[in-house]
């Protein structure tokens, strides 16, 4: 489970850690002052010494992929932009008729 914060919070927090532990804190005392376990922050140290800042670093949550090409959600947000009577409805609304279940 992904830990509550934004990508740059978390990030600040690794920081901290790292800071602390830097600093001459104990690693477990570093835990209990962050909330997280013994074992995060001996995560994040290794880290930080195997591949420095770049490895603490925020990286944003890729999300679901869209469905639609780049090229396509261009055409479909040129439509959305025209009025729907252009289109043959007969009102300003984008309506039509349900699809049989």
């Amino acid at each position: 489970m992904r830990s509550q914060g934004t990508a740059q919070e978390l990030e600040q927090r690794r920081w901290l850690a790292v800071r602390r532990v830097n600093e001459g804190w104990k690693l477990k005392d570093v835990a209990a002052f962050l909330g997280v376990t013994d074992r995060a922050v001996t995560r994040w140290m290794a880290a930080y010494r195997y591949g420095g800042a770049a490895a603490i670093a925020a990286k944003p949550t890729p999300g679901r992929p869209p469905k639609l090409s780049r090229r396509r959600e261009r055409s479909m947000l040129a439509r959305l932009a025209k009025r729907p009577e252009a289109f043959g409805y007969k009102t300003q609304l984008w309506t039509t008729v349900a699809w049989p279940r």
